[in-house]
Parts: C-alpha cells; sequence; structure tokens
C-alpha cells in the first residue's frame, strides 16, 4: 500500500483554507459518519486529512466517501499503526497545509455549519482560537441487549484561563485554531496516555485568548460498556492529571495570586479524582489499594470525607488505631470548615 500523503483533490477558493485533522483506529463505519459529515459542510474550502492509525485498510471508505467529487482536498496517511492518538494527530498536523485546524475523531460528527461558523470567526486577524459546543450522546445497552440514546450537553462555558489550568471544559471535537499556534505552542505532547488534548488547549491558553461561540455545532459519541478505559486506567489517569499540573507550574509561580487560587483548584480536583479512584477500588474489593487513594487524597486535599472513607477501610481491615486517628481528623476538618 502507498504511504504518506494521497492528494485526491484540490480547490481554487479565495476562502481560507481548512484542514480537518481527522485519526482513525479500527472504525471503519463510524469513519464513514465522520466523513459524511464533513461533506455536508455548507463551508466549501476544506482540507481533511485522514490519519489511518488502526490495522485495517479504510483507504476505499475514504475513496468513495463522496469528498473527491464536492472538489475537497483529502489527505491520506498510512503506513503506520498503533502509534495513539497523540502521534497520529501530530503527522497530520505535519501534512496539513490550512490556514486554520479544526479536529473531528472517527467516532463523531460535525453538524452542517460547524465550520462556517468557525471560520467567520477568523475574520479578524485577532482570533486565533474558536471553540463552539458539542452534543454528548450516550448509548447504553439495556436488558434486552438493545442500544438507548440520551443526549445532553455538559459543556458551555466561556473562556476562563485558571479554570482551564483546573479542568478540561472544551471538548476536542469543539476547538479550532490558526496553524501558527502551533508554532508558538508545540503539538501533541506524545507522552501522554491521556489528556493530550487538553495539554495542548493549557499551552495554547498561554498565548493566545480563547473566543467561545455559544452554538452545539458537533455531537460526540459515548458508548457505555461497563468499565471505561479511565475506569480501568484510574492510576494512570491521575498521574497524567499531575504531570499538566506540573508541566506549567513555573509559568504560575510568576504570579503568586494566581499561583495560590488555582493550585487551591487543582488539589481539589486532583483530591477527588484520587478519592474516585480509591472508590472504584473499594468496590471491586482491594481494600488496601483504595486505603492508599483515600490516604494519597487526604494529603493533597485535607477533607472529612476523605479522613471518614479511610477510617471505614482501615475498621474493615482491623486497623483499629489508625481508624481512630482518622476519625480525629475528619473531625477537626468539619470544624475547620465550620470557621470558614
Amino acid at each position: 500500500m502507498k504511504t504518506g500523503p494521497d492528494r485526491h483533490s484540490t480547490m481554487d477558493n479565495s476562502s481560507p483554507k481548512i484542514s480537518v485533522i481527522l485519526p482513525t483506529y479500527n472504525r471503519p463505519i463510524q469513519l464513514k459518519g465522520a466523513l459524511q459529515s464533513l461533506l455536508t459542510q455548507s463551508y466549501q474550502n476544506i482540507e481533511v486529512v485522514v490519519i489511518n492509525d488502526g490495522h485495517e485498510d479504510v483507504r476505499e471508505i475514504v475513496r468513495t466517501s463522496g469528498l473527491k467529487e464536492s472538489k475537497r482536498t483529502v489527505l491520506y496517511l498510512d503506513g503506520h499503526s498503533d502509534t495513539g492518538p497523540s502521534a497520529a494527530r501530530n503527522r497530520g498536523l505535519q501534512a496539513a497545509t490550512g490556514e486554520v485546524i479544526a479536529y473531528l475523531d472517527d467516532d463523531d460528527v460535525f453538524h452542517p455549519e460547524h465550520i462556517s461558523l468557525h471560520m467567520k470567526q477568523y475574520a479578524s486577524p485577532d482570533i486565533h482560537v474558536v471553540y463552539s459546543d458539542a452534543m454528548r450522546c450516550r448509548m447504553t445497552k439495556n436488558d434486552l441487549g438493545k442500544i438507548e440514546t440520551t443526549h445532553d450537553l455538559i459543556h458551555s462555558e466561556d473562556f476562563d484561563p485558571d479554570k482551564l489550568l483546573v479542568i478540561n471544559y472544551i471538548p476536542m471535537i469543539c476547538i479550532s485554531h490558526r496553524r501558527e499556534c502551533i508554532d508558538q505552542s508545540g503539538m501533541f505532547d506524545e507522552s501522554l496516555y491521556f489528556l493530550e488534548d487538553w495539554d495542548l488547549f493549557i499551552r495554547l491558553s498561554e498565548t493566545y485568548e480563547f473566543i467561545h461561540v455559544p452554538e452545539v455545532t458537533a455531537t460526540y459519541f459515548e458508548l457505555t460498556t461497563g468499565k471505561s478505559v479511565q475506569d480501568l486506567n484510574k492510576n494512570k489517569f491521575a498521574e497524567n492529571l499531575f504531570t499538566i499540573y506540573q508541566k506549567n507550574a513555573p509559568a504560575l509561580e510568576k504570579d503568586s495570586q494566581r499561583n495560590e487560587r488555582v493550585w487551591k483548584m487543582r488539589n481539589a480536583r486532583l483530591g477527588q479524582i484520587i478519592f474516585d479512584t480509591g472508590s472504584f477500588h473499594e468496590k471491586q474489593g482491594n481494600d488496601s489499594e483504595a486505603l492508599s487513594n483515600y490516604s494519597s487524597a487526604a494529603e493533597i486535599n485535607p477533607t472529612a470525607t476523605f479522613f471518614l472513607a479511610m477510617a471505614r477501610i482501615q475498621k474493615k481491615m482491623g486497623l483499629k488505631k489508625e481508624a481512630l486517628i482518622s476519625m480525629h481528623s475528619a473531625q477537626f476538618c468539619q470544624e475547620q470548615s465550620a470557621k470558614d
């Protein structure tokens, strides 16, 4: 199979070109839906960069998508597999030629006006990063084996650079940015197992203001099948979260008030993540791992809830003296909270 860019068509259009980075991994049926959503875009000057990171040959799906006939430019990158979403997207970024970059995963879809709405914002040369809203579609298999769907909007928040340093409230599908932004911020961190999109957003926010357009212009899908990837890799998730926090710590230290404000929110967030990990292990019957998580959570962000959870596990494990200390710590936290 031929590898590298496969330029099916080009387009002479006075409007700026936008490159859509679309990595795919062994999901040919979903990929068809993603490509179809690009075909129905009202905006015309689109370059679609498909990066096949899986083992299934999807070249024919791309070829018959209709994108070539609609005068879109299509780049098809193959020859690698199992490199992960960061590496796949980086390959796409290196090949992209558009003035603006957008991102679409193979199991998500853009609504017809998504790209048009984003590109309107870039009429101003001062605009560098734009994000809109996306609907979440959760698909759950019921007891009869049928798929039930629910739709909700879980993120629609204006840009808050402090909050972005604590938690990601922008789905990957929602964001676009000028190509030149990558030259300033760098590409995706391929060492991250999770949260690589959020890490990029933080680096972009260090230089650029984000413009929020509060309109739903895309849909992303979640298939609930019991244990999610995040559930099965909770410790790794917490490690990556802390890694991201540490990456921009030096920049925060330049502003002592902001540093204190952000780290207070971060410790609360990190503590809750680790506590939730402990709850997961406790439900699985792994008491020693749960206790370790609860202890770490209490160390990072002392709260009565965390110490009470420690006490519960310690009693179960026969650690009566330690459980008593945890109970006293919980009482102290409650008293301090009442004073505040």
